[in-house]
């Protein structure tokens, strides 16, 4: 009789985050793989409809703590700290994705004595896991520093294929859409899409003056966050309506790249953004702000980096944007050897190992 070796996976909550996004098709690739995967929330709700292909999707609960077996894996503050718990209880292999730099990520939205009591804890539990694995080079440099002693990897993050076009995106957002950027290609202009949060962090608002006075570029944004009506606002202030569509939160942001001729992060601090590997698999470049995970991005070929501060090489960053299907592939092939599900899981299981705990097996009684 065939058994299922166990993968858990815990999240803050079930939502459309990163993070999430991170651990559903890690889950999805486990369970295609004959794992038998549990996903686990720590707060109520659920704004996902996708995850009815698991063996189990519920709340944690602490009794879990002591009845888990095979693989834990955690993601973010909340979860990590858990996971140190279960690792100290010796029943699990324990590992950690670490979505960002945390003294750097959690300084933009809470205080610093927050910071503070958050790192203590959170250093302690990453140290007690099994693996903590960094999402890039660049992320894996930073930790060594942080976190000397802790058994550190890296394995980028991967992007299941594109969903099929399915069902027409929500029709406020096609009316807006579909004429706004026909009537761009009309005149001849490049399309760039942001897609993310509109906040601090993301340097939306930096972003938008830079290109308001740039007549044959135009930007779609795609999320929503609490500087949304700042940027509405200041697009309005710098007369370039015409130019600017501010889209807010979709369920179908790819439904967008695959229309634009780029994609544009101006982003002030990343981990690794799921979005620019959303962007390679239809084809589309990043250009990225000139931080050390981007320049990693761009080294594989996936984009170019600009000056995100003062936007001074703007201008040879958008040279590098060529029309719609003039690519021929070449961004999609480096999604294809680096990012798809198969190659992205195959290092989870490469760094846990082909333990009895991990791996199926054949002809074990239950």
């Amino acid at each position: 009789m065939t058994t299922s070796p166990r993968y858990n996976l815990l999240v803050p909550r079930f939502d459309r985050t990163g993070p999430c996004n991170v651990a559903v098709d890690i889950g999805r690739e486990a369970k295609r793989r004959g794992y038998s995967v549990r996903m686990l929330a720590l707060s109520g709700g659920n704004t996902r409809d996708d995850l009815d292909e698991f063996d189990e999707v519920r709340l944690f609960r602490w009794r879990d703590l002591v009845s888990l077996r095979g693989v834990l894996h955690t993601h973010c503050l909340r979860p990590d700290l858990i996971g140190g718990l279960v690792a100290l209880m010796g029943r699990c292999q324990v590992v950690t994705t670490l979505h960002n730099y945390f003294l750097i990520d959690l300084g933009f939205d809470h205080r610093r004595w927050q910071v503070a009591i958050s790192w203590q804890l959170w250093r302690r539990a990453v140290a007690a896991m099994d693996h903590a694995v960094c999402i890039s080079h660049a992320m894996q440099r930073y930790y060594r520093r942080k976190l000397p002693g802790a058994t550190l990897s890296t394995a980028y993050n991967f992007r299941a294929p594109p969903e099929p076009a399915g069902q027409a995106p929500r029709a406020d957002m096609a009316a807006r859409f579909t004429p706004w950027i026909e009537e761009q290609r009309r005149r001849g202009r490049r399309v760039l899409a942001f897609v993310g949060g509109i906040h601090r962090r993301k340097n939306v608002l930096g972003l938008m003056a830079a290109l308001a006075t740039r007549e044959d570029v135009a930007l779609v944004f795609c999320g929503d966050g609490n500087q949304i009506e700042e940027l509405r606002a200041g697009i309005v202030r710098q007369r370039c309506e015409e130019r600017m569509l501010v889209l807010g939160a979709i369920a179908r942001p790819d439904l967008v790249l695959a229309e634009v001729d780029a994609l544009v992060l101006p982003s002030f601090a990343e981990g690794m953004p799921l979005v620019v590997l959303e962007a390679a698999r239809l084809d589309k470049p990043a250009l990225m702000s000139n931080i050390a995970v981007h320049r990693e991005m761009a080294a594989l070929g996936l984009g170019t980096t600009f000056d995100h501060r003062r936007f001074r090489d703007l201008d040879q960053a958008l040279g590098t944007v060529t029309p719609c299907g003039s690519r021929q592939g070449a961004v999609r092939r480096i999604w294809d050897a680096e990012f798809t599900p198969e190659v992205g899981f195959a290092r989870y299981e490469h760094l846990l190992g082909n333990s009895a705990t991990l791996r199926p097996e054949q002809g074990r009684a239950s």
